[in-house]
């Protein structure tokens, strides 16, 4: 019987690790319904900001929608069918080891948050092609700063020694409460404690649950947490920023050709049938075109909090400023 049982387990999780059936022949081979291993293969990158494994599973439907509408090119012109493009997903643990990832050259691209876009893009010469909207409109987020309803809690002066969930390299959960507590004068000594508290999702999870005093987060999670939970309530103390909602940067020598077929790929989606349940999985309404110039809140965040960019969690120095980028260097 024991046998039997891990016989079972072991034929369970080989099923587990099969790709989407729902692939087209061109992409299949007739015997497994597994793709060619000659195909090309992107590496894309992921964060977690909410629950991992509903995350992993929405972008396994983006990655498998995308594999059936771009072939991979061909570095031989003579080859007369393009190779199946294969998209397999990396997630890191962290915004921090993301950007190792892409230091590490371990992933073609990822959707990231602004700041660890910029740094990105500073450190790594990375490139913003594409921005998110979600299914409520917003293809931009700002940064929120949170109490429970029923908190004593009704200024920042109110925060002084008390503990604020953060997100470590991010705009939303890192830089926006330390340019926060300096727009409202509190120095360093006097400033609430952050508590780097994993993802947004963890860090509501924990204000909620009065393990936290308050809480620094994106605003689309929040709301997106609140829908969830109608049954919990919270009190804005602050709200700033303007930063585009999950952009899409690529690695410095991404393959051109394949660059242009994958940004057209996304920006059509919107007018695609196939891609209603992959968007309905991402909470998302279509993809957008962005620009390095639409990071201009960050940017202007980080210069604003100077020598306290230490205070933010962030290893290594800040992304240089916008206007001292070089000329052709924005992507």
């Amino acid at each position: 019987m024991v046998g039997i049982s891990l016989l079972a387990i072991f034929a369970l999780l080989l099923w587990l690790g099969k790709p989407s059936t729902g692939l087209p022949p061109v992409l299949a081979s007739p015997e497994s319904g597994t793709i060619p291993a000659d195909a090309s293969v992107v590496s894309l990158g992921l964060v977690p900001e909410r629950d991992l494994f509903a995350q992993r599973q929405a972008y396994r439907l983006l990655a498998d929608y995308l594999q059936t509408h771009i072939p991979a090119p061909r570095n031989t012109s003579t080859l007369a069918d393009p190779a199946p493009l294969r998209v397999e997903l990396v997630t890191s643990s962290s915004y921090a080891g993301i950007l190792q990832d892409f230091q590490r050259r371990d992933i073609d691209a990822a959707f990231l948050g602004s700041t660890v876009a910029v740094l990105a893009i500073d450190r790594y010469g990375a490139q913003v092609v594409l921005k998110s909207e979600t299914a409520a409109g917003a293809d931009t987020y700002g940064g929120v700063l949170f109490v429970l309803d029923n908190s004593p809690i009704r200024t920042l002066g109110d925060l002084k020694n008390k503990r604020v969930g953060g997100v470590a390299t991010t705009s939303a959960g890192a830089v926006f409460p330390v340019w926060l507590f300096q727009r409202a004068g509190l120095s360093a000594e006097d400033s609430p404690h952050i508590i780097w508290t994993g993802t947004h999702d963890d860090v509501i999870d924990e204000v909620a649950a009065g393990n936290l005093d308050a809480g620094c987060v994106k605003d689309v999670r929040l709301a997106a947490w609140e829908k969830a939970h109608p049954d919990t309530h919270f009190r804005h103390l602050s709200t700033g920023g303007h930063f585009p909602e999950n952009a899409l940067v690529l690695r410095s020598d991404f393959n051109p050709q394949l660059r242009a077929a994958l940004v057209g790929a996304l920006l059509a989606m919107d007018k695609e049938p196939a891609a209603t349940p992959v968007f309905a999985a991402l909470g998302l309404r279509r993809f957008e075109p962005c620009a390095i110039s639409e990071f201009h809140d960050v940017y202007d965040m980080i210069t604003a909090i100077g020598p306290r960019w230490a205070e933010t969690g962030i290893d290594g120095p800040p992304p240089r400023p916008l206007a001292a980028r070089p000329a052709g260097g924005g992507h």
